[in-house]
């Protein structure tokens, strides 16, 4: 590399950053997500309470997010951070199996359980969630409400009486484990929550729910199309 190409900087001499590698990586991972097809709620988004992001699932009417760089490492941290912990139960002789199909047609519920464990001769099931430092400080003696909900899917769906969250901070490693057990009054909620959205007439409008401010159902518009996103 010439001269030029240099930079001074406390007095040394030294490279400058690689812009346009960075930028290569970040187009390179850029994508558009998948479409979503309606007729079922995804296990993962059941638990939230915004009843309008849950309508537009169920019917479809999502447009397909698109996927920065970062968003897609953050992706592949989690599947790096799964293919660990199927190592760390393979070793300690728990391990059954994995993304394991939880599916039902009545509430009609897609989605698959991160780990199903072998423990004393009882199923157990393990949802595996990375988290960053101050969201981990701020779990004390409860999982987040709609991670509790996802679990309560699958232990009802699979048929198992007890399982865990697991969250490891990304930021130090340090793993906490919340106890779930298969609860037939949460299932009941969950059940006539979904039919609730099934039978909604028309999308709920924005004043009348509870969402996250980033919450994807404040970009919908009626008159959205998928031109100009695929």
């Amino acid at each position: 590399m010439g001269i030029k190409a240099l930079q001074q900087k406390n007095g040394k001499m030294v490279e400058p950053r690689e812009i346009w590698l960075e930028n290569e990586i970040e187009n390179v991972l850029t994508e558009v997500g998948n479409i979503t097809r309606g007729g079922y709620f995804q296990v993962s988004s059941v638990g939230n309470t915004c009843d309008r992001l849950l309508y537009l699932h169920y019917h479809g009417l999502l447009l397909p997010e698109k996927i920065n760089g970062r968003q897609k490492r953050i992706f592949d941290h989690g599947n790096i951070t799964q293919d660990r912990y199927e190592a760390y139960f393979k070793k300690m002789g728990y391990y059954e199996d994995k993304e394991v199909e939880s599916n039902i047609n009545d509430p009609p519920l897609h989605g698959r359980c991160d780990f199903v464990l072998y423990i004393n001769d009882k199923k157990y099931i393990i949802e595996l969630k990375t988290i960053n430092d101050d969201g981990f400080r701020k779990l004390d003696k409860t999982a987040k409400s709609d991670h509790e909900v996802q679990i309560q899917v699958y232990l009802n769906v699979l048929d198992i009486e007890r399982g865990g969250i697991l969250y490891e901070n990304k930021n130090t490693q340090e793993v906490k484990i919340f106890t779930q057990r298969k609860s037939k009054e949460k299932w009941n909620k969950i059940v006539e929550k979904c039919k609730y959205i099934v039978e909604l007439k028309e999308l709920p409008e924005m004043k009348n729910i509870v969402h996250e401010k980033w919450c994807r159902c404040i970009t919908y518009q009626n008159n959205e199309s998928f031109e100009g996103i695929l």
